[in-house]
């Protein structure tokens, strides 16, 4: 009986990631980018087709409440500018100093009150899939760059729970 119950709370909350992902699409006429954080993933929909893509997200969960909180904010953004980052570097006071290439080839910028936040790549993959970030989105590489092909600046970003 108890993996019944389980099975069908697994189902539920399926059903519900679906749900919302039709509910964003049919209030952003089809084009948006939907991320669900606990799911680790991202899906873009672009003309009637879906992409999704694995991804990392803060290292702590719930929304973003402070600037440091290693925590992805929630709610409905847009991509304010598109720039390219290969050359960026970050410390991560882990003793190996600023690592080069640390964002990807790409940032692409959310608008709102937590500056610095986005979508960008990264020189680990294997952090893909992990609560790690500072608070941005963080994708593969290859996604990443096929991500920005695929959208534009004023492209709508919800991010859920």
């Amino acid at each position: 009986m108890r993996k019944i119950l389980v099975l069908l709370l697994l189902c539920a909350v399926g059903l519900a990631f679906e749900l919302a992902d039709l509910y964003y699409r049919q209030k952003f006429s089809g084009d948006v980018v939907v991320i669900h954080k606990q799911k680790k993933y991202l899906t873009l929909h672009k003309s009637g087709a879906a992409y999704r893509y694995p991804i990392a997200t803060g290292r702590n969960t719930g929304d973003k409440q402070a600037v440091g909180d290693r925590r992805t904010p929630e709610g409905i953004f847009r991509i304010v500018s598109i720039e390219p980052s290969e050359t960026w570097a970050f410390d991560f006071d882990d003793g190996l100093g600023p690592i080069t290439g640390a964002y990807g080839p790409w940032f692409l910028r959310f608008n709102g009150k937590w500056d610095g936040i986005g979508i960008h790549g990264t020189h680990d993959e294997t952090t893909i899939g992990l609560d790690d970030t500072h608070g941005c989105i963080r994708l593969r590489n290859a996604d990443l760059r096929e991500l920005k092909d695929r959208v534009t600046l004023n492209y709508p970003v919800i991010v859920l729970p």
